[in-house]
């Protein structure tokens, strides 16, 4: 599965069947087959999102995939790939009926060059997350451009974050991965694809606007005694709202932390009855 929305309103459940068909399948909540969403052959939708009543918003890797399917191949990379049967934009927004086009995002994409690294005959880059909800709209993020830009619900497009030099350019590569924002501050993850290190290294930073400093996170939780974690966009994308986000706490850690004295309040109470096998615990987020 490549990622679901649910459109509790009509009760329909979109799923991203990828790897197989790259179609979109619709369910109820109750998992009975209603629909698919079919999309041009050459297509490889990636991300949805739950744009309105009657539209997804989606990102299709189908240029990435043939970039990444030349290089390892010994071709020469070009800015631009063309195809006959895709679409003319990587973003795009289609009908929940019926799969129909409604909007190309004319996003401009250079695929001369590849943003991550070759380990043992496969490309390998962190996870991206293309959709990233922000204010009303999202953030619309692609490995090959240096532009974060932000789509409306008007539809209007507009940059938001653009990394000097471009990544071609740089020494070392590195790619920012969207961000959340809580007031005058960004929190963001910075992947650098130099190297040879797997995992791929990742910097979790938080820039504050009005100063223009970066810091390195480094974020507590005060009923939480040695505990640190870290905002990304991945924190708001498990939910439907931009200034919300959520965190799993796991249940043998915070069992482990009880007996050791390093919980307080309301955490406290919650795990003194828990056994190591009952749920995590889901910590909302609130970014003001």
């Amino acid at each position: 599965m490549g990622g679901a929305v649910y459109d509790d309103k009509k009760d329909e459940l979109f799923i991203v069947a990828r790897g197989i068909s790259y179609q979109i399948k619709v369910y109820d909540h109750l998992g009975n087959f209603k629909r698919v969403l079919d999309f041009p052959e050459e297509s490889r939708i990636w991300n949805l999102a739950d744009w309105d009543e009657n539209s997804l918003l989606l990102y299709d890797a189908y240029r990435e995939k043939i970039m990444v399917d030349l290089a390892y191949d010994g071709k020469s990379l070009s800015k631009e790939i063309e195809c006959e049967d895709c679409y003319s934009s990587s973003f795009i927004r289609v009908s929940k009926e019926d799969g129909t086009l409604i909007e190309s995002i004319p996003i401009v994409e250079d695929y001369s060059y590849i943003v991550g690294k070759e380990s043992n005959g496969m490309f390998i880059s962190k996870p991206l997350q293309s959709l990233v909800k922000y204010n009303d709209g999202y953030l619309l993020c692609s490995r090959q451009t240096d532009t974060i830009y932000y789509y409306t619900k008007d539809a209007s497009l507009t940059p938001v974050w653009v990394t000097i030099p471009p990544a071609k350019d740089m020494v070392t590569k590195d790619m920012v991965n969207g961000f959340v924002e809580a007031g005058k501050y960004q929190f963001f993850e910075k992947i650098i694809l130099e190297g040879d290190d797997l995992p791929i290294p990742t910097l979790y930073l938080v820039r504050d606007k009005e100063t223009d400093n970066t810091y390195t996170q480094k974020i507590v939780f005060d009923e939480y005694k040695g505990y640190n974690f870290t905002v990304t966009q991945l924190t708001v994308s498990r939910t439907s709202e931009a200034k919300i986000g959520c965190l799993f706490l796991d249940t043998s850690d915070l069992k482990e932390a009880y007996n050791e004295n390093r919980l307080s309040g309301q955490l406290k109470e919650l795990v003194k009855d828990m056994n190591e096998e009952d749920n995590p615990i889901l910590m909302v987020l609130h970014f003001i």
